[in-house]
């Protein structure tokens, strides 16, 4: 059972790192997400975020898309983005 699971969080990281690499324009909806992002060498890349990040320092710098945990579809769209990031349920069913 732990091999399994082994393999398929390997490819769960394959894939989000496939992703990564065609995104020049990325946005991350969590502390988390913009940590393993910028983890993975794509910090550049990210163009804007979420209230609640502000690690690494060259992320706090960044513009934020709200001014709290409500994500409005206009605070993301004016970004551009070649790439949302959210955890599950981050978003409203209105603006997916």
């Amino acid at each position: 059972m732990n091999q399994i699971r082994y393999i398929i969080s390997l490819t769960i990281i394959w894939l989000a790192s496939s992703a990564l690499v065609s995104a020049k324009r990325i946005i991350t909806l969590s502390g988390a997400l913009t940590e393993t992002v910028s983890a993975l060498g794509h910090a550049a890349e990210i163009v804007a975020v979420d209230v609640t990040s502000n690690y690494p320092a060259s992320i706090a710098k960044l513009p934020k898309v709200s001014k709290d945990r409500a994500v409005p579809a206009e605070g993301i769209i004016s970004f551009n983005p070649s790439l949302v990031l959210a955890p599950e349920n981050a978003i409203s069913k209105a603006v997916e």
